[in-house]
């Protein structure tokens, strides 16, 4: 979920991140970053019109 601008300017996000174990861990950081993140993805669900 996107967190809103920071006082520099940079946009930030949350996202919580899941293993094989579905153990969590809750991420927040720049916008640019995310894409460091990102191993893969996987839609568990999706709501037409959104």
């Amino acid at each position: 979920r996107l967190l809103g601008a920071g006082d520099d300017g940079e946009e930030w996000f949350a996202m919580t991140l899941k293993n094989d174990k579905k153990d969590e861990l809750l991420v927040e950081d720049v916008w640019e970053e995310l894409s460091e993140y990102i191993v893969r993805i996987e839609i568990i669900d999706f709501e037409e019109g959104k």
